[in-house]
């Protein structure tokens, strides 16, 4: 019998909550879950990725933008709540703070601007949608890439060949010192 893989419509709340967290893996590596939901602006989860870094996870079903905005209002309440998170998981080495907390941004599609700007280091963001494989509904992540090193973003800059048109400064001829006299 052939696998049926198909898309589905976006499940809402805590349906879209519980598909995420159980998706995560794939993108993150293994997982653990700290906060399904923090008291915070989107109510994003805290989880520790693969690699044991503590991650911010704030999400919306319908606009990655206001998923992004929500993530960065509770990186700032989360400054306040770190004691008590400390103390509520042990898995948690050190206070989560700006130096040692990822936020992860997901929605339908990436956050708009991103693929332009680039990613921060700390920040990683992506689109999710829900597939049906057979009778399961689940939610294939995917992440965008992640920002290069500063210093090789620095050598691809010195390496960009200069635009045509700017060869410093030259002479005007004489019909462009005719047009700027009277000025």
């Amino acid at each position: 019998m052939p696998l049926q893989v198909r898309s589905e419509p976006l499940p809402e709340g805590p349906a879209l909550r519980s598909l995420l967290l159980g998706s995560l893996a794939a993108a993150l590596g293994e997982v653990t879950v700290l906060e399904e939901a923090l008291p915070l602006p989107g109510a994003p989860a805290l989880v520790l990725d693969g690699e044991g870094r503590p991650t911010l996870v704030s999400f919306d079903g319908t606009d990655a933008a206001r998923a992004l905005v929500q993530g960065l209002a509770a990186l700032e309440g989360l400054s306040a709540a770190a004691p008590w998170l400390v103390g509520r998981h042990p898995a948690l080495e050190a206070p989560p703070t700006a130096e040692n907390l990822y936020l992860l941004v997901l929605g339908p599609t990436p956050p708009p601007g991103l693929g332009r700007v680039g990613t921060p280091a700390r920040l990683r963001a992506g689109g999710f949608r829900a597939v049906r494989v057979g009778d399961k509904v689940g939610l294939l992540v995917d992440l965008m890439p992640e920002a290069p090193p500063a210093a090789a973003t620095s050598r691809a800059v010195s390496r960009a060949r200069p635009h045509p048109f700017r060869t410093g400064l030259v002479a005007l001829n004489a019909a462009e010192k005719a047009f700027f006299e009277p000025v």
